[in-house]
């Protein structure tokens, strides 16, 4: 059945909307697939990594629940679309993507003793932590095992190789950036330099990895692969920077998180890192933030950013990062208008995932 166009949706947002519904399914069947039980006696253990992902309750009954976007596998496989390659023959390293960052949001979930997800109990709060953990490894393991079904879709030993590597890579990445993500609640303050790095880490690292993945799949080109890649990390940045101005100003129905959530906890965001480097606020910024955060110190905090225009500052710094990742898009439909293709409709689906929503 087509897409309907609906008024104000041109035909290229129809296209796109149908290719991804498309897409969507088809990925949440792989995934099915991958983490499906092998004996009766493990299906409690297959059920919290189901019940992680968004497909059944607590009681292991299937219901409707969110499952998140899916963006990262689905940027992989525009990348590919983008290049010419038929996104199924790259459907295994598409799951692949989603379970090492389903992985990792549930170790962090362990980490930052983050109790809801998506508005309902993280998995180690029902469960108790040591579980998991070992369901986190679990499905850590899975990421490699569906990397390497990629042999079965046509693709020869070194070109899997190689996208294994990347996996690997990443994979040491993402708790590069994590360790920093939790070293920075302990330390007094921190520079844009240091959060930007922290951000390479633990976001950048993987966007990046989708699209140079889903080009490396699609190309020999070098070259492009790395326009790919560099693309996918400053989505990535301007992903956590949006995160993070959400997590403290957007509507907590919009987020999933408890309301000002980053502030209670102390986290170092964005804004906060701005607002330590002002010179107006800076030395109350970090008093503000030795101290437990009781309700009125919350409000302080809110009452700081807000006497500093650090909202505003943010979304001016994050406007810059939007520019980037369109003077990359230009330089990639540059290279691609060569061979008569285009960038529009990856450029489209960024443009959704970076849209800034309504903000208190």
């Amino acid at each position: 059945m087509g897409t309907e166009v609906r008024k104000g949706m041109t035909m290229e947002d129809a296209t796109l909307e149908a290719m991804l519904a498309d897409w969507r399914s088809m990925l949440e069947t792989s995934l099915q697939e991958h983490l499906a039980s092998p004996e009766p006696i493990l299906d409690p253990y297959m059920g919290m990594m189901h019940y992680h992902m968004g497909w059944v309750d607590r009681e292991f009954r299937p219901m409707a629940r969110s499952v998140g976007k899916r963006s990262r596998p689905l940027l992989l496989l525009l990348a590919c679309r983008t290049l010419g390659l038929d996104a199924e023959k790259a459907l295994p390293a598409a799951v692949s993507v989603e379970l090492l960052h389903a992985y990792s949001l549930l170790h962090d979930d362990i980490e930052d003793g983050d109790e809801y997800r998506r508005h309902s109990p993280t998995v180690w709060k029902i469960w108790g932590i040591p579980q998991a953990i070992n369901v986190g490894d679990g499905l850590f393991g899975c990421t490699f095992r569906a990397m390497a079904g990629l042999h079965g879709t046509g693709f020869g030993s070194d070109t899997v190789a190689v996208a294994m590597s990347m996996l690997i890579d990443t994979s040491i990445a993402l708790t590069e950036g994590q360790f920093l993500d939790i070293d920075f609640e302990q330390r007094s303050r921190l520079s844009l330099d240091d959060y930007t790095r922290m951000v390479q880490g633990k976001t950048a690292a993987l966007f990046g990895t989708c699209l140079a993945c889903g080009a490396h799949l699609s190309t020999n080109d070098g070259p492009m692969r790395e326009r790919f890649r560099r693309l996918g990390e400053q989505t990535g940045i301007a992903y956590q920077m949006l995160d993070d101005i959400n997590g403290i100003w957007a509507d907590a129905d919009d987020t999933g998180k408890a309301p000002h959530q980053d502030i209670r906890r102390r986290k170092k965001s964005f804004p906060i890192a701005l607002a330590f480097a002002d010179r107006d606020i800076g030395e109350r910024m970090l008093a503000l933030y030795s101290r437990d955060m009781k309700p009125e110190n919350v409000e302080a905090t809110l009452a700081l950013l807000a006497a500093a225009d650090i909202k505003e500052r943010c979304l001016h710094l994050y406007s810059r990062q939007q520019d980037a990742i369109r003077r990359t898009q230009e330089e990639i439909d540059h290279a691609l208008h060569l061979e008569g293709r285009s960038v529009d409709l990856l450029g489209e689906f960024i443009g959704r995932l970076l849209s800034v929503p309504d903000l208190r």
